[in-house]
């Protein structure tokens, strides 16, 4: 995968019905662009064609601490 300055290959985690993973996009409305590679025990592979996904929203989500309440419905404390 790459998006912006940042690059990587990441392996999946196969949970019951699907394959998922996790990324950190970089600071940029670059599209992301990836491949999917699948090995097998005997070295086998099979890639997929490269793909691209616009990204529209690179600013971190912002939840301003007045506009919650005073109980905690994530487990974290407030103050």
């Amino acid at each position: 995968w790459s998006h912006g300055d940042l690059s990587g290959n990441e392996e999946l985690v196969f949970d019951v019905t699907s394959w998922t993973g996790s990324i950190i996009l970089d600071d940029s409305l670059n599209n992301l662009v990836y491949t999917v590679q699948v090995n097998d025990a005997s070295e086998n592979y099979v890639r997929g064609s490269e793909q691209s996904i616009p990204v529209d929203d690179n600013d971190n989500p912002v939840v301003p601490i007045a506009s919650l309440s005073s109980e905690s419905k994530t487990g974290l404390s407030l103050s």
